[in-house]
């Protein structure tokens, strides 16, 4: 009888001892649908924490029948980007359609949307556009977006404003002290807001 439980219970060991790697590898799951998502686009999420610029790919996948599943190893909430890619075969290589900021964490997400693919990817502020449920995370970063998106986009339109004018001008110094400054009050108005951000919630993930 005591032979029949040692038995039993390296069997029930060692059945746990095969699944935890499984388990480990598994940690992180995002389901995502849209209307108009074509088939065979590929999707990755990408960790972009690295202040180097090294970001480390979570998972990929591809769409089938309109939607896609993200499994992968993620042990803590993390800064990712979304990107939904469209294989393009005079380049041989994989060209982002769209991409969207996701605080990923341990567990099941839901990717949504009522807007249709074709229209997504023209659109600047993606994020307003897509919902993503099951991540407590990813809704404090909800609140940062609600908060300072709009600072957020002036502070690329007035990048894009400089580029441009510097080529118009040819490189012309007047204008491109001029262009620069309203860029650097830009960035300067949207730093402040996110250490204001920051002071108002430390606990957030996003805050770190």
């Amino acid at each position: 009888m005591q032979s029949n439980f040692i038995k039993t219970s390296m069997s029930g060991l060692i059945a746990l001892t095969l699944c935890l790697p499984l388990s480990a590898q598994d940690n992180f799951s995002l389901k995502g649908s849209m209307p108009g998502l074509p088939d065979s686009l590929r999707v990755v999420l990408s960790d972009v924490e690295d202040p180097n610029g090294d970001f480390r790919t979570v998972a990929t996948s591809f769409v089938s029948n309109g939607a896609f599943e993200l499994n992968g190893d993620l042990k803590a909430p993390a800064m990712c980007t979304l990107y939904v890619q469209r294989y393009v075969p005079s380049r041989d290589e994989y060209a982002t359609s769209f991409s969207t900021r996701v605080m990923a964490e341990p567990g099941a997400m839901m990717l949504s949307t009522e807007v249709p693919f074709d229209s997504l990817r023209n659109k600047r502020d993606v994020e307003r556009h897509v919902r993503i449920d099951g991540s407590r995370s990813h809704s404090q970063f909800d609140s940062y977006l609600k908060t300072l998106m709009d600072l957020e986009l002036k502070e690329k339109e007035a990048g894009y404003l400089s580029a441009k004018k510097y080529f118009a001008s040819n490189g012309n110094e007047d204008t491109i002290v001029k262009y620069d400054a309203i860029k650097n009050a830009a960035k300067a108005e949207l730093l402040k807001a996110q250490q204001e951000f920051i002071a108002a919630h430390p606990d957030y993930n996003i805050s770190a």
